[in-house]
């Protein structure tokens, strides 16, 4: 190659290193000398000719917000008055630049010291999801490629400043779940107790320094470190944003409980940094000013631990009610003998034999969610023909199947000739006070009934609104506050009923900034069983605060508690053979 040539490589291989954001790829480029070099100078011709402004829209993350505002082809260029043809022009070009740019990136599939591939340096500097997308389906296997500190492209992703897009941040753990459980061999500070171990160094250290040895300025004291850290460990050490930890956590939750070669979880790994530098979440609206004083990544740190916390609270409250759901099943199924025989196959007895004459007898007897329907012991209904169950919310706290029948759970949770909800479960197990249930604002006396009157629609159910008010009782934050719920019917028929309702509560912090909305869904599933699907999402009355992500969390935990002690308590309740106690009670 001639002088100019060599000139002209150079000058791309810099060019389109800083239009990806990528500083490595020039490296990658030189080491591979004349051999590829014809190969280099045509696949970067289509990249090097385009305006900067459509390279740096095609590979940034700042695309992704412009495109998901529908506005993608006039935002490509900083010049307004360019002509359709123009821009459609730049459009082509863009996506040329952008195969071009793949094929140039997977022709180095990694740097010979860093082992960092592609990917890697795609998430380390928070690339595009439509170039993330395009890497991933190039190379699947890339995500499971480990660099020099046996790390996964999710840890760099994590350790990034420069955040990936939620879609990006899903696919790359999608194509790779167990990624998640991978553990780094990246050494970092460790701030924590000094163990047994280490204290008989500092003995050592000690004496080095008392003769003289850590005198000498070539010599440096070593300090405690800490290593095998998963991609949670980085996301909370590194402050990486919270979609980061809010990822990681929807995929798997489990993640909490890994631990570092110290012996410490992510929690507490994040809080022993909080400790050092005093630091607290804000418990309100005043410590909103000092909370935004902080540096971006003590932010991002603080809110994605209260996301942990939150996380961990939430999963104990499943498994509570999963294991009163299995007992409840056991007990049913065996009639109230041998519970707990794990020689017998209760799911089998369940479908077989549970429900024998005796059993279905037992089970008629009154108790507080009122008399059981032979129907409900019935195979499910099929699903009405043009019937659509209600889309969830955002939030899914529980999707569980109790062993209670559909028709006494619409008449528990619908009509107001029940006082389960507003005496047992409120009242007595809630530790509310002053509760208040209004009659439906239409068919109050139908809705809910085993049996619709002969003459009324169900469909005319559909859009019923009633109001419920009671006292919330004293937390640690604020003193007894009245909650109020517009609750609204979505579906009334046998294979299906759900509703939905806004909770305000003026009083609590940050009340006034948001309307927590709660929506349960239950599906008749036959044989005495129904799915229950509760899911929930804050809508905020004006701007969100800065303190949203943690209001979000804090409506997860409460409402999934919430779902999972109403679950347990209808078990109980519609379980004849067990005894009626109070498993949990108070928020």
């Amino acid at each position: 190659m001639s002088t100019n040539e060599d000139k002209d490589v150079k000058e791309k291989e810099e060019t389109l290193s800083s239009a990806l954001g990528l500083t490595k790829i020039g490296k990658h480029i030189g080491k591979v000398g004349d051999a590829v070099g014809g190969v280099m100078i045509k696949g970067t011709k289509t990249v090097l000719n385009a305006p900067a402004t459509v390279i740096q829209s095609t590979f940034s993350s700042s695309a992704n917000e412009k495109d998901s505002e529908g506005d993608k082809g006039s935002d490509l260029s900083s010049d307004n008055t360019k002509t359709n043809n123009e821009r459609g022009q730049s459009n082509k070009l863009t996506e040329e630049a952008l195969n071009d740019a793949v094929k140039i990136l997977l022709q180095f599939p990694y740097d010979k010291d860093t082992k960092e591939t592609a990917l890697h340096l795609a998430c380390t500097n928070g690339c595009s999801d439509t170039l993330i997308m395009r890497l991933l389906k190039a190379n699947p296997c890339a995500t499971k490629m480990k660099n020099s500190y046996q790390e996964l492209p999710i840890h760099s992703a994590a350790s990034s400043e420069q955040a990936l897009s939620k879609k990006a941040l899903k696919a790359l753990i999608d194509s790779y779940p167990l990624a998640l459980v991978s553990l780094s061999e990246r050494e970092v500070p460790y701030n924590g107790p000094i163990k047994e171990e280490d204290a008989q160094l500092g003995y050592l250290y000690r004496f080095l320094i008392y003769v003289g040895y850590y005198n000498d300025p070539r010599n440096e004291r070593p300090s405690p470190v800490e290593t095998n850290l998963s991609p949670l460990h980085c996301a909370i050490l590194f402050g990486a944003l919270p979609d980061v930890v809010d990822a990681i956590l929807d995929k798997n939750s489990s993640c909490v409980s890994l631990q570092t070669s110290r012996g410490r979880t992510a929690l507490e790994c994040g809080k022993a940094i909080l400790k050092e530098k005093n630091i607290q979440n804000p418990s309100n609206e005043k410590d909103q000013e000092g909370f935004a004083a902080l540096p971006q990544t003590l932010r991002n740190m603080l809110t994605s631990m209260d996301a942990i916390e939150n996380s961990i609270i939430i999963s104990k409250n499943r498994q509570s009610l999963r294991s009163t759901i299995q007992s409840t099943k056991e007990s049913i199924a065996s009639g109230g003998s041998n519970q707990g025989d794990t020689s017998k196959d209760y799911a089998e007895l369940w479908k077989k034999a549970a429900f024998s004459a005796g059993v279905i007898a037992k089970m008629q007897k009154p108790c507080a969610l009122g008399p059981s329907y032979p129907f409900d012991f019935k195979q499910a209904p099929p699903k009405p023909q043009g019937f659509e169950l209600p889309p969830d919310l955002d939030f899914v706290g529980i999707d569980e199947t109790l062993p209670v029948g559909f028709k006494r759970m619409r008449w528990v949770l619908l009509n107001n000739q029940c006082k389960f909800m507003p005496v047992n479960f409120y009242d007595k197990f809630q530790n509310m006070k002053k509760v208040k249930f209004d009659p439906w604002d239409k068919h109050d006396d139908a809705i809910g009934l085993a049996d619709v009157p002969e003459g009324i629609n169900e469909e005319d159910f559909i859009g019923a609104k009633k109001k419920i008010e009671y006292l919330f009782p004293r937390t640690i934050f604020c003193g007894a506050s009245m909650a109020y719920e517009d609750q609204e019917l979505l579906a009334h028929n046998d294979y299906c009923f759900s509703y939905q309702k806004a909770t305000s509560v003026p009083q609590v912090p940050f009340g006034s900034t948001f309307i927590a909305v709660v929506q349960m869904t239950v599906i008749n599933m036959g044989h005495n069983q129904s799915r229950v699907i509760g899911s929930v999402e804050p809508r905020w009355t004006g701007k969100q605060p800065l303190v949203g992500r943690q209001i979000r969390n804090a409506l997860r935990t409460g409402c999934t508690y919430y779902f999972t002690t109403l679950g347990e308590e209808m078990c109980n309740e519609g379980n004849p053979f067990a005894e009626k106690k109070t498993t949990r009670g108070g928020w």
